[in-house]
């Protein structure tokens, strides 16, 4: 099972964009998918030093900055995923 990790933020098309790449991988994938929201998640952006956004980790290394497509996705997650 994969971890994906998301930093997003309201208002943030990008951010939207991803998330919805991630729900249709998801039903695809066996993914782990953790939401990391700016305003109630501030902590965690801190220790992280996450800044630009959206930010996507997959298995805890940073896979995205910004938007990115499925085939993008898929490309990564073959990358830096765990292979069974």
């Amino acid at each position: 099972m994969n971890l994906v990790e998301v930093f997003v933020e309201e208002n943030c098309t990008a951010c939207l964009a991803v998330l919805s790449i991630l729900e249709h991988s998801s039903a695809e994938l066996l993914l782990t998918k953790k939401i990391f929201h700016r305003d109630k998640d501030w902590e965690e952006f801190q220790s992280r030093g996450i800044t630009i956004l959206p930010a996507t980790f997959i298995n805890r290394k940073l896979a995205f900055y910004g938007e990115f497509s499925q085939s993008d996705f898929h490309r990564q997650l073959g990358r830096l995923g765990q292979h069974s």
